[in-house]
């Protein structure tokens, strides 16, 4: 049901047994934030969908701490809980999927806070559109940190130059997504190729697109990030986004026979006026620079990856 086979997983059920298919299975990688999880799962539980309508599977990616106690303090949803040994988010999500009991799947991350309405949205959409795939958008919770702007900046502007018809997306993240499970497994599920975060969710897009699935985004269901980021940790998530786009682009020359285009120069500098057209008080500078550093850390990263790939047994 993989492109990688998953480390496999145990299972401890919480709350009460699930007797009929839930409509969604929601699912949520996570490894080692049990504050963000706790809000995630708090925010889940105030769904205005009837609980019965949904499950909410948690996957341990091998974190150290202890994540009953936290799940079992939520209700009244039903919440499992899988363990595997770490191997990152796609396998995370591959090993919750395997287990869903749901006929949609829905993925977010553990620093996401999702409103109420978020999953009765969603249904919406796949009672219009029942054989599609549906992407939303996310919302900056914490717009005082200049690194986590500048990354919902950047995400942002990818989600307006690559959806601007929204019933042709080709850029969904994977911390607001829904899925039939057919479909899902139709493609596979997540290239577990990736063993961090950043690539896999652009390639398990583009492996939809290619078997000729609809893909929409719809960028009224937010949901809100919360992912505090310091100069390190910036330059980090930026430097791995990278290595994540180069085993991208070679899943994309062996896929389509060619290599990608590179982006117009024209792509680059609307980005970097993105901050000044925002009016961001006083910051605009401080983000535009930001965001230089992020496509410099990016092909470092690109660049690291494909010379350790050039190296026999790397």
């Amino acid at each position: 049901m993989t492109d990688g086979g998953h480390s496999g997983g145990d299972e401890t059920d919480m709350n009460l047994p699930v007797k009929t298919a839930p409509l969604f299975s929601v699912i949520i990688p996570t490894y080692s934030r049990p504050r963000h999880l706790r809000l995630c799962l708090q925010s889940l539980a105030g769904q205005d969908l009837f609980p019965e309508r949904y499950e909410v599977i948690v996957v341990d990616d091998g974190g150290g701490v202890d994540l009953n106690g936290i799940i079992s303090s939520v209700n009244p949803m039903k919440i499992r809980l899988l363990r595997q040994i770490n191997s990152g988010p796609a396998a995370a999500r591959n090993l919750g999927a395997d287990h869903a009991r749901g006929q949609i799947l829905v993925f977010t991350d553990d620093d996401c806070r999702p409103p109420p309405r978020w999953l009765s949205n969603i249904a919406l959409h796949f009672e219009t559109v029942p054989d599609s795939v549906l992407g939303g958008n996310t919302l900056n919770s914490l717009p005082e940190n200049p690194f986590a702007t500048a990354s919902q900046m950047l995400i942002s502007y990818l989600f307006r130059y690559y959806n601007s018809e929204t019933d042709r997306a080709s850029f969904i993240t994977s911390n607001n997504l829904a899925i039939p499970g057919e479909i899902y497994r139709d493609a596979g599920g997540f290239d577990e190729v990736f063993p961090r975060p950043g690539g896999e969710d652009r390639e398990f897009i583009a492996k939809l697109l290619n078997r000729g699935h609809r893909v929409f985004f719809s960028p009224d269901n937010l949901v809100e990030h919360g992912h505090s980021l310091t100069f390190p940790s910036y330059c980090r998530q930026h430097f791995n986004y990278g290595r994540g786009a180069y085993h991208y682009h070679e899943k994309h020359t062996r896929r389509m026979g060619g290599n990608l285009s590179p982006e117009p120069l024209s792509f680059y500098s609307n980005l970097l006026r993105a901050p000044f057209e925002k009016g961001l008080h006083g910051r605009s500078f401080l983000i535009s620079t930001l965001l230089v550093l992020s496509q410099a850390s990016n092909a470092a990263g690109y660049f690291f990856e494909k010379w350790k790939n050039s190296i026999p047994g790397g």
